[in-house]
């Protein structure tokens, strides 16, 4: 998932707006099936990359011509992102904001 100022892929948040409960949304026409477990490299702007676990937890349909968005996963981080990487993490939210996605 490359995420960047300008890129469809994003991170998202929920209700309590903690990116640690969050994930990622990875803008791909490759459908997986919700609730199957990835790993998923990031890499943000100046060239951090780094591998999460997570879960499957929304799909956007790449067939769903009607819909406003692009087509995607969302992956919901498993916890305990480790702590460096949920710094920076948020220092780049703090530029461009999270997605809002409740279950």
């Amino acid at each position: 998932a490359n995420i960047g100022a300008t890129t469809e892929s994003n991170f998202f948040v929920g209700f309590s707006g903690e990116i640690s409960e969050g994930g990622v949304f990875i803008a791909t026409y490759t459908s997986l099936e919700r609730g199957q477990p990835v790993t998923v490299t990031v890499t943000l702007p100046g060239g951090f990359e780094t591998k999460v676990n997570g879960i499957v937890r929304f799909t956007r349909d790449p067939l769903d011509f009607a819909a406003d968005s692009e087509p995607g996963i969302g992956v919901q981080f498993e916890s305990g992102l480790p702590h460096d990487t949920r710094e920076l993490i948020l220092r780049f939210i703090r530029k461009r904001a999270p997605m809002f996605y409740d279950e």
